[in-house]
């Protein structure tokens, strides 16, 4: 029972880790280059949190232990839901009040 949800976790975090690359992606559109730059750091380090988490996943079916494997298959979603909650904390940043509002 405990491979059966070491697996459908590990299944689910990788629907995390995309989606929140996805996510990531899409906030990337209209961004100035600092943003940007940010964005691509959080981007790389969403990837190597889900492959991380895939590659240790793997070597503890190897080995048998299925329980590691849960765990390692449930980092990746809460480092995902912590992201996504940390940038709806954050917030966009505020437009320039001096910019014109006439809709262009």
């Amino acid at each position: 029972m405990t491979l059966v949800f070491s697996i459908l976790l590990q299944i689910i975090a990788l629907f995390f880790t995309l989606i929140t690359l996805v996510f990531l992606m899409a906030g990337g559109a209209n961004s100035t280059p600092k943003q940007l730059r940010e964005l691509k750091i959080m981007l790389w380090g969403v990837f190597f949190v889900g492959l991380s988490g895939l590659v240790g996943f793997i070597f503890a079916l190897i080995y048998g232990r299925y329980g590691t494997a849960c765990l390692l298959g449930a980092y990746p979603i809460v480092a995902c839901i912590g992201l996504i909650v940390w940038l709806f904390i954050t917030g966009a940043p505020k437009p320039d009040p001096s910019a014109r509002d006439d809709g262009w």
